[in-house]
């Protein structure tokens, strides 16, 4: 993630940066779905199953890209923000981002628990010491393929939904140039305002209050 500003500029801008990396993720998950179809599983064959973590694990390193794409568009968007407002947003944008975070991580659990118990029946029956786990064949049949698969519908919807991000590179830069001006004009009143302040009087020594 050293050279991810060098990669974005290599991709031409944030967005497209975000939409390549989505691509690259579902392209690896595909990937990693058809070797384990013919290897890891079907012939269950050690390589093809080491084969396919390392590309997941490949994929992963887009998404931590990605993080960063997503941090540059929202000071982008603080930044315009401050230029119309005055106001700096950043601890309104962090606590959204956060609470944004938790609710997708509450629609994940949501729709694991309905895809596992309503989709594929999944039972766990508790036993005298242990668990006891007795999966219907429809179960065996799809629990791969959902689980490699299914993240490839939202990431193809994400595609969608990052189409329509306005992403303008001359803009931003006539945005920071005209904040710099705002806020270097807005040092110098300052610095003005602090001068015109009546200083502190001396106290009086003792010889001239007598």
């Amino acid at each position: 993630m050293f050279f991810a500003n060098k990669l974005i500029n290599k991709f031409g801008g944030m967005k497209r940066a975000l939409i390549i990396s989505q691509i690259a993720v579902i392209a690896a998950r595909i990937i990693a779905y058809a070797i384990g179809m013919t290897s890891a599983l079907r012939y269950n064959t050690a390589l093809g199953f080491i084969v396919m973590c390392i590309i997941i694990g490949f994929s992963s390193a887009f998404t931590s890209f990605m993080d960063i794409a997503h941090r540059s568009l929202i000071n982008d968007s603080i930044d315009e923000v401050e230029l119309k407002t005055g106001l700096r947003t950043e601890g309104i944008s962090t606590s959204f981002t956060s609470f944004q975070k938790k609710l997708t991580n509450s629609l994940q659990e949501l729709i694991k628990n309905v895809t596992l118990y309503k989709f594929l029946g999944y039972s766990v029956t508790p036993g005298d010491t242990e668990y006891i786990f007795h999966q219907s064949p429809k179960f065996y049949k799809w629990q791969y393929p959902i689980y490699m698969l299914a993240p490839v519908i939202g990431e193809a919807v994400y595609i969608f939904i990052i189409m329509f991000v306005k992403e303008d590179k001359q803009h931003m830069a006539e945005v920071e140039r005209l904040l710099a001006e705002k806020r270097a004009l807005a040092k110098q009143e300052s610095e003005k305002a602090e001068a015109m302040l009546p200083k502190d009087p001396v106290p009086a020594s003792d010889e001239t209050r007598e």
